[in-house]
């Protein structure tokens, strides 16, 4: 996982814990048509629970010294612990 995906699951994941979205499809959707991110991978959180939560986790863990906009979310936290994902398929 590269700093940018963590960056970009962490912000993601920040507009739905503010209500600013409802669910993880409408982030994916924007992204993919707004922002470029590559189709083939479903967006964003489609890629992260490709990827799993705890994996993310582990790596957040790993680029927390590089200050607060690397440390994981709540809702990271909790999904990496419980073994699911963004998408509750």
């Amino acid at each position: 996982m590269t700093i940018t995906g963590g960056t970009f699951v962490s912000s993601s994941d920040s507009a739905i814990l503010s209500d600013q979205v409802t669910a993880p499809v409408e982030v994916d959707i924007a992204l993919v048509y707004g922002l470029g991110f590559p189709p083939f991978r479903g967006g964003i959180f489609r890629w992260a629970d490709a990827t799993t939560p705890a994996s993310l986790m582990k790596a957040a863990e790993k680029h927390r010294a590089l200050g607060p906009l690397y440390a994981p979310t709540r809702q990271l936290t909790t999904l990496a612990g419980s073994g699911q994902g963004f998408h509750a398929e």
